[in-house]
């Protein structure tokens, strides 16, 4: 019955022929299908594939933390800003491979401070969304363990980190400006 629940192929009773066992080890041999593996994807497709996923997951997490939730903002005003900067991420991860670069430009960060700084949010504020999507994406990685090329995964958390890090730099930077004393404001929000 063990063997029957296991999905054994064959089942032998005692005392058996080894003619037979041999028989059946040879004909198995001959049938055997190895199932195919799944394919090795990188960190950046994977994120490409589950944005939707990772950002209804950095929401969530937003609105569960009460210094971020009492901003009453949309759910599109909180992430508005999420897909471009996902696609900033998922661009380094492909083409600059480098764990410390120069910052490089991203608009989008530095839309997202001066639309946070219209916002009324604070500079902790920003760096604690930031921190929690750094959580996300790691959990989307982690999620996708069965797929994810591991030859590349260590580099691309690295570079992951430091693109975020240099988005924030340039978002927070950007709110500063905004929030200096007479500072222009950017008209739209």
């Amino acid at each position: 019955m063990d063997a029957i629940l296991l999905q054994a192929d064959e089942v032998l009773v005692k005392p058996f022929d080894v003619e037979q066992l041999a028989g059946l080890i040879d004909k198995r041999m001959l049938t055997f299908k190895s199932s195919p593996k799944p394919g090795k994807e990188g960190v950046a497709s994977i994120l490409d594939r589950d944005i939707a996923i990772t950002m209804k997951r950095w929401l969530s997490r937003v609105e569960q933390v009460s210094e971020l939730s009492s901003l009453p903002l949309s759910a599109e005003q909180r992430t508005e800003h999420l897909p471009e900067m996902m696609k900033d991420i998922t661009a380094r991860l492909r083409a600059d491979r480098a764990i410390e670069v120069v910052d490089r430009a991203s608009p989008a960060a530095v839309a997202h401070g001066q639309t946070r700084c219209l916002q009324g949010y604070t500079a902790p504020q920003i760096v604690q969304e930031s921190r929690i999507l750094q959580v996300c994406i790691f959990e989307t990685i982690e999620r996708n363990t069965a797929t994810v090329d591991y030859n590349s995964m260590l580099p691309d958390i690295m570079i992951i980190t430091d693109e975020v890090d240099s988005q924030l730099k340039q978002s927070i930077g950007s709110f500063l400006t905004s929030a200096a004393p007479g500072a222009a404001l950017p008209s739209s929000a």
